[in-house]
């Protein structure tokens, strides 16, 4: 990984840390000769951060979409508000969000550690078989092809009351993709991640048949201690290995939060048999299949809160972590584009998510489409 180092200088002014458009730089392993940045701000979170290169190429992603990052929906309406189908204005134009349970909505804006959230419930009345609080939705634009990679992140946690003893053997399901919106029409050649308290897997139907595979031993804590799931879809020639999957996720409760990283390459989840290619990516917040018979049942209800949604097709994607090495981060975020000047200037809006420390131990990463980390910069002192 080539490294830069990027002079930073205080405003005298507003007393605030800026990127200089003229910094002094340090190229190591690597050819890379100039980059430059500036918080127009200063360094906090809702602020901008416009990059400008001339030694990298900047790729706009062909869709995009971002429900929480401190902006829009979910904090120009109030708290207690319940979730329905809108709008963002993106840097790409307006996108829409499309949620299942529009005429009975249940999940609603609620504020968790100073950031909204969505929270849904689940009821201990419904039963072994429930779907959380239905399908958030968003169509990226077009059927994928080979090549094509769909990004998808969030950060969440789950509460199970402490009168639910068997709770490590519910099965929690949330981030999806497929051809169809919710669970329509088929679930040929899509997709989903799964928790169980013994492990992670993503479970793949290639045409009508599943499989799964593990990229996890554990499964996400379901005692209200915070995950983040940022998983990158690669479309494979049909019936071909050349495609793959990689998931970077983020467990506050294990081993002190370093991320789990899981490569799946070569994966051949695409298959010739039927027509269906994803375009949808999809949140579902299922908890549910309780025991091999449906013994186990919930004695008090479930609150499940999610935020930071952010959902990608193809284009460089940036993120900020609080490790200037992202498998010893315990926290990471996408950062929103804001702007696409050109294939050298962007534009960014700053936001931590869930990391709690601040920007002194902060570091924008670049991620390649390998999901590798090709810069990692601290903003504020412009050390590697």
């Amino acid at each position: 990984m080539a490294t830069i180092n990027i002079s930073a200088a205080r405003n005298p002014a507003t007393g605030k840390i800026q990127g200089s458009y003229d910094p002094t730089l340090m190229v190591q392993g690597g050819s890379l000769s100039d980059i430059r940045w500036m918080a127009t701000g200063g360094l906090t979170d809702g602020g901008s951060l416009f990059i400008n290169t001339s030694a990298l190429s900047f790729t706009t992603p062909e869709s995009l979409n971002y429900l929480g990052h401190g902006t829009g929906w979910m904090y120009s309406n109030s708290v207690g508000t319940q979730l329905q189908t809108h709008s963002t204005t993106t840097a790409l134009g307006s996108k829409t969000w499309e949620y299942e349970y529009n005429a009975t909505p249940n999940r609603e804006i609620v504020v968790d550690g100073g950031i909204r959230h969505l929270k849904a419930k689940i009821w201990a009345s419904t039963g072994d078989f429930f779907d959380a609080a239905g399908m958030l939705n968003y169509d990226v634009g077009r059927a994928t092809t080979v090549g094509d990679r769909l990004i998808q992140y969030s950060r969440g946690k789950c509460t199970v009351g402490a009168g639910n003893t068997n709770d490590d053997s519910f099965q929690m399901k949330s981030q999806r993709i497929g051809a169809y919106k919710n669970l329509d029409t088929n679930v040929n050649n899509s997709a989903y991640l799964k928790n169980y308290a013994s492990g992670c897997t993503l479970d793949i139907y290639n045409d009508v048949s599943g499989s799964s595979e593990n990229y996890y031993t554990r499964g996400i804590n379901k005692k209200g201690q915070p995950y983040t799931e940022l998983w990158q879809w690669k479309q494979n020639t049909p019936n071909v290995a050349d495609g793959s999957h990689i998931i970077t996720s983020c467990r506050a409760d294990l081993f002190s939060g370093l991320v789990i990283r899981k490569v799946m390459a070569k994966a051949d989840h695409i298959g010739n048999a039927n027509p269906e290619r994803p375009r949808w990516i999809k949140w579902q917040d299922y908890l549910g299949n309780r025991g091999k018979n449906g013994t186990e049942t919930l004695q008090t209800d479930v609150d499940w809160l999610c935020t930071d949604f952010y959902a990608q097709l193809n284009g460089t994607l940036f993120v900020i972590a609080d490790n200037a090495t992202l498998s010893s981060a315990t926290q990471i975020c996408p950062l929103v584009p804001t702007a696409f000047t050109s294939s050298t200037s962007w534009g960014l809006r700053l936001w931590r998510g869930g990391i709690t420390t601040g920007y002194d131990t902060c570091y924008l990463h670049m991620l390649d489409a390998d999901m590798n980390s090709v810069v990692a910069k601290n903003l504020q002192s412009g050390a590697a």
